[in-house]
């Protein structure tokens, strides 16, 4: 079948069997290992999706209660959107905002693709895991004791895989539906069940997103 006569469907699905893989030229700085930045995997991408004449940008959506990077591929008039949460927000600061931005990007093209990319240092950056560098403190600050220091800093968050960046965003957009709390703490609870250990990741990234959510029903009940 010629490709100018295939769905944009079926016309992605053979961009993806003649896409090589991603190559990994960078290095995690953090863990020494190696991974795909975006470049790379826009590199490893295009000529397969040119060939089938298939456009795609890309974009940051706020809904359900959370950011999103939209992956749109176009073909004529048929358009194609998939998405990944950004586990990030502005008002963590910008860098770090613009850091999950773009590992959301690459996470969400790779994974429409069909591409096995690693993990990429804004990821690290995004859940606050980049080393501090010592230029960039206050000289007073370098000068305080380690232990101080720690304290002041908010914990970081833990690192997710491609499957728990899926899990969290399903419970986010849950917890953004349900309208009562009686509901959302019955929802808790069988979280609990589902992941016990409370130092799990996903427990911890939706941990901030529960609480906030709870706090504006519990405020709303008040109200009524």
């Amino acid at each position: 079948m010629e490709s100018k006569r295939l769905k944009l469907a079926d016309a992605l699905a053979a961009a993806r069997s003649e896409m090589p893989p991603a190559k990994r030229n960078a290095v995690n700085p953090e863990f020494g290992s190696s991974y795909a930045d975006q470049a790379a995997v826009h590199d490893a991408v295009s000529p397969a999706l040119a060939k089938y004449g298939i456009h795609y940008g890309q974009k940051v959506r706020f809904e359900h209660g959370a950011y999103w990077s939209i992956t749109e591929f176009r073909r004529g008039n048929e358009v194609l959107e998939y998405s990944n949460p950004i586990c990030s927000d502005p008002k963590q600061g910008s860098h770090r905002f613009e850091s999950a931005a773009t590992q959301a990007h690459r996470v969400c093209l790779a994974r429409a693709c069909g591409l096995a990319i690693g993990l990429d240092d804004d990821g690290n950056l995004a859940s606050g895991k980049r080393r501090q560098q010592a230029q960039q403190q206050p000289r007073q600050q370098q000068e305080r004791p380690r232990q101080e220091q720690q304290r002041q800093q908010p914990a970081a968050l833990p690192e997710l895989s491609v499957e728990q960046v899926s899990e969290v965003a399903q419970i986010i957009a849950r917890i953004e539906e349900i309208e009562d709390s009686p509901t959302l703490r019955d929802y808790l609870e069988a979280l609990k069940v589902q992941y016990p250990d409370e130092r799990h990741p996903v427990r911890q990234h939706v941990r901030p997103q529960l609480a906030s959510r709870l706090k504006k029903l519990d405020e709303r009940a008040f109200a009524a």
